[in-house]
């Protein structure tokens, strides 16, 4: 900072930088070599989320050409930054939590349960392959499959 201007100033809290110490982060060969230990903020790095640049998620630029920064206040919920493929059907007070059935790692849902949903799978739903019964649906334009579906016998069985 003897040198050169910080443009992190006012962005990233010196925490961080103790010292405004640059080394913390940044590597004198590489520069945009970041090696910040993402695991000391509120949202460690996880799966694809730990291949990602920092620019990626920390800057925007404007149509104007500006960028613009921003570390302290992100939002942390999934559809923050990515696109609810589900369209809001596992919406709780208006936030998809997606880790209820993701993982991180491969995005498969390992952590979803049938048997915590309203509708149990017992006996022959047991066996039932779950496109059987969500199947493709297109609403307002939007292709997805339909996950909250009737529990009512009928609807299924006549």
């Amino acid at each position: 900072v003897d040198c050169h201007k910080n443009i992190h100033n006012n962005y990233i809290s010196s925490k961080y930088f103790p010292e405004n110490n640059c080394l913390k982060c940044h590597n004198n060969n590489k520069w945009n070599e970041i090696n910040f230990d993402h695991n000391l903020t509120n949202f460690p790095l996880k799966g694809k989320h730990n291949l990602q640049t920092c620019r990626k998620c920390h800057f925007t630029e404007s149509k104007d050409g500006i960028t613009a920064q921003k570390f302290a206040g992100l939002q942390k919920n999934c559809n923050s930054c990515h696109q609810d493929i589900h369209y809001n059907q596992f919406d709780i007070n208006g936030l998809t939590d997606c880790k209820r059935c993701h993982e991180s790692d491969s995005w498969k849902a390992v952590n979803f349960n049938h048997n915590s949903t309203m509708f149990k799978l017992e006996g022959k739903h047991e066996k039932v392959e779950c496109r059987k019964c969500h199947k493709p649906t297109t609403n307002n334009n939007k292709n997805y499959i339909h996950y909250k579906i009737s529990t009512k016998c009928e609807s299924c069985h006549s």
